[in-house]
């Protein structure tokens, strides 16, 4: 592309100066003429240039001067004086002519670059990403999910929630083979779930059954992970003195606990 048009003036660049040098009447008008053709022609290589060259000449036809417009004529003597006085000096001009504008320059030579860095940047972002969800996975955690206005949210710890709402539990095993779901409550506390053996994919598992609150107070969850089933002798002792506010018991176990308030 940036050779075809220099080419096309070393070629047809004697014609069109004649042509132009038949309408103008002057070797300066001519060659301005001529230049700005050929910086047209490298706008839209799709014109025709002995047809700009005629338009171009027609605007600026000196005062008084008729155009004289004729098919095939050729004049030897004016093509010669510009391959050998107009031509070479030319040239310059005509290669920046055609030359990318310098914005597309820079993106021609930058842009590959910047393409470069943002792929880098999407894919360390990425990577990033599945870590923080794959350790995400790696820690034991108890979510709760709630409804209002026909959105499901996450319920975050202390938040406030209606005594008329339900609540879907998910669990977060990390590894663990089984989990209990305990709700705590002052009486030592119930078995919500009793889950497991999970697979070693399951990243998250829901909780088949919803919770409903029934009354205001507060929502005390308690989560039971363990790589083996719990004895229901120890998950009783668990409960109640979780429910007393006890330190936990020293069991082969993670424990993990949700507290919300309900009004």
């Amino acid at each position: 592309m940036a050779a075809r048009l220099v080419d096309l003036y070393r070629e047809h660049g004697p014609a069109i100066f004649a042509r132009c040098r038949r309408l103008l009447g002057a070797d300066e008008a001519a060659v301005a003429a001529t230049l700005d053709a050929f910086a047209r022609r490298a706008r839209d290589p799709g014109i025709d240039l002995a047809v700009a060259a005629e338009e171009i000449c027609l605007q600026r036809l000196p005062p008084g001067r008729l155009a004289v417009l004729e098919d095939g004529a050729s004049d030897p003597a004016a093509e010669e004086r510009f391959r050998g006085r107009y031509l070479v000096a030319m040239l310059p001009a005509i290669e920046r002519a055609e030359r990318p504008p310098l914005v597309l320059r820079w993106v021609w030579i930058f842009g590959p670059i910047f393409v470069a860095c943002a792929m880098t940047a999407m894919f360390f972002a990425a990577r990033s990403a599945r870590q923080s969800e794959r350790a995400a996975a790696l820690t034991p955690g108890l979510e709760v999910y709630a409804e209002r206005g026909g959105h499901t949210y996450r319920v975050p710890a202390g938040a406030t929630l209606r005594h008329d709402q339900h609540v879907r539990l998910v669990v977060v095993p990390a590894g663990a083979a089984y989990a209990l779901v305990a709700g705590v409550d002052p009486d030592g506390g119930r078995v919500l779930a009793s889950l497991g053996p999970f697979a070693a994919n399951d990243a998250r598992v829901a909780v088949p059954d919803e919770v409903a609150l029934t009354g205001p107070g507060r929502l005390r969850l308690l989560l039971l992970l363990s790589s083996k089933p719990l004895a229901q002798a120890t998950v009783a002792i668990v409960l109640e003195r979780r429910a007393l506010g006890n330190a936990p018991l020293a069991i082969p176990a993670v424990e993990v606990s949700f507290d919300a308030q309900v009004e």
